[in-house]
């Protein structure tokens, strides 16, 4: 049997005098693992699940490879989860995009539901508009289990740069060297209005 018993003498005497002595087997602990050394095992089955290969794509599917996005642009961000443990698992997902420890614009993909282990899920995506600042960020996107034995493994992330994505931010860079036009930048995009005499 695989819980834990002790064994017990107890002293026994005849009518006639006689010693002898009775031998028990008595629970002690029931052991839902097993046991080992007078010990009952802990339970050694895990909660974990993993995520990996983080990529954006544009909204056409084009892979971003040097992490260089448009300001003001749509992008899928895609991860993979997979349930390393030995439990079905709920998992959701908090994403941001961080500039040191401020979250400048954050997200979620959708959820997973009862991932049984060994289960993996490919390409899993979130479309994400990119209305931030120019600048340099880290990706990051965090998968949640109400329990995880292995945290190593819950995020996964990169360094993205934010450029500026429209052709003029003020009139002077909208200059066409023509004299008969009226340069202005609207709304991030040059226009060149015929100047009537």
């Amino acid at each position: 049997d695989d819980d834990l018993f002790e064994v017990v003498t107890s002293p026994l005497c005849t009518e006639d005098n006689l010693c002898s002595s009775d031998v028990d087997s008595v629970l002690v602990q029931e052991c839902e693992f097993g046991c080992a050394g007078g010990e009952c095992l802990p339970d050694e089955r895990l909660h974990d699940i993993a995520l990996s290969n983080l990529k954006i794509r544009d909204i056409a599917g084009n892979l971003i490879e040097d992490g260089r996005l448009i300001q003001g642009e749509r992008y899928r961000i895609y991860i993979d989860v997979e349930n390393g443990g030995d439990f079905s698992e709920d998992v959701s997902f908090n994403g941001n995009i961080l500039d040191g420890v401020v979250s400048m614009l954050n997200f979620s993909h959708v959820a997973v539901e009862n991932l049984a282990p060994g289960e993996m899920k490919n390409n899993k995506y979130r479309t994400v508009d990119f209305e931030i600042d120019e600048g340099i960020y880290e990706l990051v996107v965090e998968g949640i289990i109400d329990e995880d034995d292995d945290l190593s493994d819950n995020v996964v992330l990169m360094e993205i740069v934010v450029e500026f994505g429209g052709e003029c931010r003020d009139d002077d860079e909208c200059d066409d060297g023509d004299e008969l036009t009226l340069d202005m930048c609207v709304e991030n995009i040059c226009e060149h209005d015929v100047i009537a005499c």
